[in-house]
């Protein structure tokens, strides 16, 4: 179960360091990756759900990870919502 939504601001979100950022075509698809990277927190811009953040334990440190769909957009949608994380 995720924590708490992180509530970002767009400057926030700038300053935000994601090493990976996984992009699903489906919710399916994002919720099977979901259930193997184990979500820490649901992140919301303006209100809008943008993806879920998680945190993987590595030998070298943590590695921050984004997942989201982009289901029923466009090239120039997805390209939009790209850019917001």
């Amino acid at each position: 179960m995720l924590n708490p939504s992180l509530q970002l601001s767009k400057n926030m979100i700038d300053q935000m360091m994601t090493d990976f950022l996984i992009i699903t075509a489906l919710p399916e698809e994002r919720d099977a990756v979901l259930q193997y990277l184990k979500p820490e927190k649901s992140i919301t811009v303006e209100e809008s759900f943008i993806g879920s953040l998680c945190c993987v334990e590595t030998q070298a440190g943590t590695i921050n990870v984004v997942v989201t769909a982009l289901s029923s957009m466009g090239n120039v949608e997805a390209g939009i919502h790209a850019s917001r994380i």
